[in-house]
């Protein structure tokens, strides 16, 4: 029997862990896997293909790829990730302001948003304040 009570409970649940989910970020380094929690990065840095990823406790990460390979894993697990410059990508979380070319991150960096992007990104900005 079909209980419609009981389905949008179920579904009510499901809808809580994805929301609340812990979703991880996974790259390989010297032959070996590693992951992090997306709520643990702050930002993706890219020099010369080497990525190295910022996390709230101050350390860093690096390994090798590039950052649009990057980028696309952070879309396949709905990360909300915006690309500001061609070498950063940062968690929309930890936007605590943005400037005409700049925003602020909540530990206190201010990081540059490249003039090709400053159109997207304010539109990001203004939609997250949205919602």
């Amino acid at each position: 029997p079909f209980f419609e009570d009981r389905v949008f409970k179920v579904f009510n649940e499901a809808y809580e862990n994805i929301i609340n989910g812990n979703f991880y970020y996974r790259y390989m380094a010297n032959r070996k896997c590693y992951k992090i929690l997306l709520n643990d990065i702050i930002y993706f840095e890219s020099q010369k293909r080497k990525i190295t990823i910022h996390l709230t406790n101050g350390i860093q990460k690096q390994y090798y790829d590039k950052m649009d390979a990057v980028q696309k894993k952070l879309e396949q697990v709905k990360g909300d990730f915006w690309r500001i410059h061609q070498s950063i990508l940062v968690n929309a979380k930890y936007i605590v302001s943005k400037g005409f070319d700049h925003i602020e991150l909540s530990n206190g960096q201010i990081l540059n948003i490249s003039e090709d992007r400053r159109k997207e990104i304010n539109e990001q900005y203004i939609g997250n304040i949205n919602r």
